[in-house]
């Protein structure tokens, strides 16, 4: 009962803060389609057929933009300090992380300036990211790309291309008629696996 006079109240009273309904989205027992709404409707830049599950772990609302029928799986982190931008029709596995910001690498350097610096991380349209992969500051993910799951993307990956491991390298092309599907067939070793 609480659950729902808490969705009509978030409803009732226009648009919520950003945080208040991430809250609410990860926190409650409400259904999915419930959950969602509130979520869209405080946070501007996901499109309304996109689809967002529970539990998501954002630091800022106001730099993130999700296209139209784009997926984002459970467990999934974005700690943007920069933009985060995903285009349409693109799946994100679990437990997934946007990293948009990061430190000097020099100690001195470091130690003079603790302060973060970020840069934005773009996904293209018909991306797969696979469970556990981790999105370095700065990278772009081009069109119909394909991550493997637990890689580590810390440079930009070409259009139709499958990529994995730590850190992610190229493993193969897509054929314009290939289906996803069979981007990992068998005779292709040591791709990982895009699972989501």
């Amino acid at each position: 009962m609480f659950t729902f006079m808490r969705y009509l109240w978030l409803m009732a009273r226009g648009p919520s803060s950003p945080d208040a309904a991430l809250h609410f989205f990860n926190n409650s027992g409400a259904s999915k389609n419930k959950k969602g709404r509130v979520l869209k409707r405080a946070i501007p830049g996901l499109h309304k057929r996109c689809t967002v599950w529970a539990p998501l772990r954002l630091e800022r609302p106001d730099l993130l933009s999700i296209g139209a029928e784009s997926f984002l799986n459970v467990d999934v982190t974005i700690a943007n300090g920069a933009m985060v931008s995903i285009g349409e029709r693109s799946f994100v596995g679990p437990g997934v992380k946007f990293c948009t910001t990061y430190h000097h690498v020099d100690p001195d350097e470091r130690a003079r300036d603790p302060s973060a610096m970020a840069k934005p991380i773009v996904v293209g349209n018909n991306v797969w990211i696979g469970a556990g992969a981790i999105l370095m500051p700065g990278v772009r993910i081009e069109d119909g790309a394909i991550v493997a799951a637990g890689s580590v993307v810390t440079r930009d990956v070409e259009s139709r291309t499958v990529v994995a491991g730590c850190p992610a390298v190229f493993k193969k092309s897509l054929k314009k008629s290939e289906p996803i599907a069979t981007a990992f067939a068998a005779g292709s070793k040591n791709q990982g696996a895009a699972a989501t």
